[in-house]
């Protein structure tokens, strides 16, 4: 679950909701996003659920530290051996090391070097939190490669669970300055992996904080649905008329009239989500990994 969910919602959702912040204390009801809702979202949960996500994901991406390498790849680290070790199937483990506040662990796929085959379940333990990424037969002397693509927890580790299966562990290559694996075998593991810097983790911290904005950013996203849905009926058709406003109101990226060439060259508004950005005080996150100094001290860019 990610560090935000639940906490920003509308009433009727969900049974037995407690979100913090309700889109009907602001300006959109559950009504009007099942009325607004066409093919592409289905339901007006789905829509409000996708327009709440696209909301946190704008935030982070929009809060970023000077000097920041934003949404870089710091390293990519190819956990490969190169000679024949032991045959193990103890897993290998991996942990960021301190001092990345800003960084997460990517992980692209997982090569599977395969001595004896037989039934196996391949998992991956992300912080306390085990799920299966591969479950099914493994054949002698092959390769089985699972496409992962996905962030994993600054501590994780993949292991294999079976009676008969025998993994070609080989030695480690090399190591990663910022990732630290606990093992100098593979243990039959080749994982290809990338550090990438992401202010996500580190505003989690501080969701509670964070929220007005998002809501502000989710109402601009919802009333463009309502202008843009092919779905007809009366409550969307004398919603429309407002549409454009209220994107506007709520988030000034939405502002057409900014794109008037009779509009003043100082003509700069600003909607409520980027008012709101303005009054955050986030602290300087401690990222040796992502952040470059400058000067004496880091700043917060804010759109």
């Amino acid at each position: 679950m990610s560090c935000y969910e639940k906490l920003i919602s509308i009433r009727g959702l969900c049974e037995n909701d407690t979100a913090l912040y309700y889109l009907d204390d602001y300006d959109v009801s559950l009504m009007l996003a099942s009325k607004t809702a066409d093919e592409r979202y289905v339901s007006g949960k789905r829509l409000i659920e996708t327009k709440i996500g696209q909301a946190w994901r704008s935030l982070f991406k929009d809060i970023t530290f000077d000097g920041m390498k934003v949404n870089s790849i710091i390293e990519e680290f190819n956990f490969r051996g190169s000679e024949n070790a032991t045959t193990e199937n103890d897993g290998v483990s991996f942990r960021l090391a301190e001092g990345c506040d800003l960084a997460m662990i990517f992980v692209s796929r997982i090569i599977l070097d395969v001595e004896t085959g037989g039934t196996a379940v391949v998992k991956i333990n992300n912080d306390g939190v085990i799920s299966n990424i591969f479950s099914g037969t493994l054949e002698s002397n092959s390769q089985m490669i699972i496409d992962l693509n996905q962030f994993v927890s600054d501590d994780f580790r993949l292991y294999i669970e079976s009676e008969d299966v025998i993994l070609l562990s080989k030695k480690v290559k090399r190591h990663n300055g910022f990732i630290q694996a606990n093992s100098e075998v593979t243990n039959g593991f080749n994982v290809e992996m990338q550090l990438r810097c992401t202010t996500e983790k580190y505003l989690c911290k501080y969701a509670d904080l964070l929220c007005i904005a998002v809501v502000y950013k989710a109402l601009a996203l919802i009333w463009s649905e309502v202008r843009d849905t092919n779905r007809l009926n009366n409550l969307v058709n004398l919603k429309r008329e407002d549409a454009v406003t209220k994107m506007a109101f709520y988030d000034s990226t939405f502002n057409l009239l900014k794109y008037d060439i009779t509009a003043s060259v100082n003509y700069a508004p600003k909607g409520l989500y980027q008012l709101e950005l303005e009054k955050l005080n986030i602290p300087t996150p401690n990222c040796r990994c992502c952040l470059s100094c400058k000067s004496d001290s880091y700043i917060i860019s804010l759109p």
